[in-house]
């Protein structure tokens, strides 16, 4: 005697085709949220710079797709991961600069970083930049703007002036 297998009925096979990819996306995201150690450096980056909200518990994973964390831009980079690419302080919708904001030299250290963009931030107390004496091999920094912030001083070097326009 042959035991005939049941098909499965249409309501069945919807609910697979459907629940299926929503599972397969959801493992993706876990799996694509940036560096735990870039992640680390940016929450360093927004605790000197803005006060404007409780970032790491905020937005605990920054390039995560739907994020609505302003004044960041992420790519994706050849390891198949989310890395910031861009970040932009100081003017409207972007993050406000807390009056006491130094200059945040871990953006020297975030691997993907192209631009960054202080607006109006070192205001009230001096602040210095200091750049890497030598060029750091990961960095792939191309543009510092650092208009209207009279209170911030650097000596210039020719990577200084590679970068700020």
């Amino acid at each position: 005697m042959t035991m005939k297998r049941a098909l499965p009925s249409p309501s069945s096979l919807l609910f697979h085709l459907l629940i299926t990819p929503l599972l397969l996306c959801q493992a993706n995201r876990v799996s694509l949220s940036m560096p735990p150690s870039e992640a680390e450096t940016l929450f360093k980056i927004m605790d000197a710079m803005s006060s404007d909200q409780q970032w790491r518990r905020s937005h605990p994973n920054p390039c995560a797709p739907g994020s609505s964390w302003p004044g960041i831009e992420c790519k994706t980079g050849p390891d198949h991961l989310p890395h910031v690419s861009r970040l932009d302080f100081g003017s409207a919708p972007n993050p406000s600069c807390k009056t006491s904001a130094s200059f945040p030299y871990l953006i020297f250290t975030l691997p993907f970083l192209q631009s960054v963009f202080f607006f109006n931030c070192f205001t009230h107390f001096t602040t210095t930049i200091i750049f890497p004496i030598k060029p750091i091999p990961s960095s792939s920094l191309q543009q510092l703007s650092l208009r209207s912030n009279p209170s911030l001083s650097a000596t210039t070097s020719s990577q200084a002036k590679s970068l700020c326009n």
